[in-house]
């Protein structure tokens, strides 16, 4: 989606954060009360790559959601990976390449903390 079909569909965030967005490049956040979503400049214009919550509202189809299990997670997902990184436990389906959808699972204490949806785009500027 563009930045402005997000903005069409979820609204006026209630604030935009800019800056250095990791590995992405310059970017920006637009954060509503139940998501943030990461929007970068393409080649072929500013689109939204990444959405990210913490909220126990949202779910996947599946049913897992922040506040799930390493157990219940691992029961829902098929072909996922997990990994300890700076001393989180990471675990996701996808690929980390170019432009493929990774939907990432944070896990603290054992249960999830952040659920991240997006892909990895190539940025400009």
């Amino acid at each position: 989606m563009t930045e402005a079909q997000v903005r069409e569909k979820l609204g006026q965030p209630l604030r935009v954060r800019s800056g250095r967005m990791g590995f992405k490049g310059r970017g920006w956040d637009l954060v509503y009360r139940r998501l943030t979503v990461s929007v970068f400049p393409l080649n072929s214009g500013v689109k939204a790559l990444g959405l990210t919550t913490t909220s126990k509202l949202e779910k996947t189809k599946s049913g897992v959601g922040v506040g799930s299990t390493l157990a219940q997670l691992r029961a829902s997902l098929r072909g996922e990976t997990c990994k300890k990184d700076s001393g989180l436990l990471h675990c996701w389906v996808g690929k980390w390449k170019r432009w493929q959808l990774v939907t990432d699972f944070r896990l603290v204490n054992g249960r999830v903390s952040v659920i991240t949806i997006g892909t990895i785009g190539e940025t400009i500027g």
